[in-house]
């Protein structure tokens, strides 16, 4: 399932503030009554609905590399040595 954006986030937000229910909200934006909550708690904790900057190594290797190394490895025969 694709991320939530910055926008629909926004708009849980605001929603709740107007007074609107978690299930009221994810019945108006089709999202799941889980997601409306972890946004909402972000909102609390942080004040803000924008994701930071991931720890870690960034990929080295693009979407079409893995594609062709997996279509090498799936199109290859078999050996035995």
């Amino acid at each position: 399932m694709p991320a939530v954006s910055e926008f629909t986030k926004t708009k849980i937000v605001t929603l709740h503030q107007r007074g609107m229910s978690y299930g009221q909200i994810s019945t108006n934006l089709g999202l799941s009554k889980g997601t409306i909550h972890a946004t909402m708690r972000k909102w609390e904790h942080t004040g803000t609905v924008v994701r930071r900057p991931s720890s870690g190594r960034r990929r080295v290797s693009s979407v079409e590399q893995n594609e062709a190394v997996i279509n090498i490895v799936q199109n290859r025969p078999l050996t035995l040595r």
